[in-house]
């Protein structure tokens, strides 16, 4: 009879090991599959919203509410931590590499512009936990109500009625605070950089220069466009997980998408950071 129950467990710690691996593996495809579905619905909405009764999801309300609390609500904490940032960036690189610096003025240059691409990552990590985790907490305690299923049944795209607005107004919000986080770290680090090597003015309207490019400016929106999308897709995918119907497991949704929207993030901007930083020196110094 024991011989029966061990086997009997070991078999179902086997099918949850394998459900949950699955699980994972299948989520990259998730993501992909909803971030596709949720450009395809920004931009049905963006085409469709300016037509009277052209979209039925639509809300200038409610849009203008998100867009008012995604863009100004961030700011107080993104301020700061871009100022310090960069300050301690440059002190840093100062430190380490101050002879470089003071040999070749484009060098200086290169330095600015290689901080100023630590502001996507801060814009795009605070973006992504402030709309993700609530809209996957929501979607969840939805599908744990069974909202979810009537809205279905009433013919209701869940997706482009809640998440889609949110999305569009994430990515937006994403898109000003990059831009206002460079501006900042970049005047921080250059201040640092000129009070210790004493750099020439010529560095500062250089690195600016470079910062208002239309590739760097395409590159950095994109960035944020993908990563803020990817990110309110795994808040989608996790709390429109069956697993987190019941009362317990809607805890740990936090958790799960916290998790995860980092790592997506993390992979993101690491990516394009990679693709632009390999063309500074080029273009600094064309």
């Amino acid at each position: 009879m024991a011989t029966v129950e061990r086997s009997s467990r070991g078999a179902a710690a086997l099918g949850a090991i394998t459900e949950r691996t699955g699980a994972l593996l299948l989520l990259p495809l998730e993501v992909l599959g909803m971030t596709a579905r949720l450009l395809a619905g920004m931009a049905h909405l963006l085409v469709t919203a300016p037509i009277p009764g052209g979209n039925r999801y639509f809300r200038r309300r409610l849009l203008a509410r998100d867009l008012w609390a995604m863009i100004f609500g961030p700011v107080p904490i993104i301020l700061p931590l871009a100022l310090i940032l960069g300050t301690g960036l440059a002190l840093g690189l100062a430190m380490l590499t101050g002879g470089i610096l003071t040999l070749h003025g484009s060098a200086g240059i290169i330095a600015l512009v290689a901080i100023q691409q630590v502001a996507p990552f801060l814009a795009s990590g605070l973006l992504a936990a402030r709309g993700a985790l609530p809209l996957a907490v929501d979607l969840a305690d939805m599908a744990r109500r069974r909202q979810i299923e009537s809205l279905d049944l009433l013919g209701v795209d869940v997706v482009m009625m809640i998440t889609t607005p949110r999305c569009l107004a994430l990515v937006v919000a994403a898109c000003a605070h990059a831009a206002l986080a460079m501006v900042v770290s970049a005047v921080s680090a250059a201040l640092a950089l000129t009070v210790m090597l004493d750099l020439p003015r010529s560095v500062w309207s250089a690195a600016f220069q470079w910062v208002v490019e239309p590739g760097m400016v395409g590159s950095v929106a994109a960035q944020m466009a993908v990563t803020s999308t990817m990110a309110v897709a795994v808040g989608v995918v996790d709390g429109l997980d069956p697993r987190h119907r019941d009362r317990l497991a809607l805890s740990g949704v936090a958790r799960s998408v916290m998790l995860k929207a980092a790592v997506t993030v993390v992979i993101i901007n690491m990516a394009f950071t990679l693709w632009r930083i390999g063309d500074l020196p080029v273009l600094v110094l064309r």
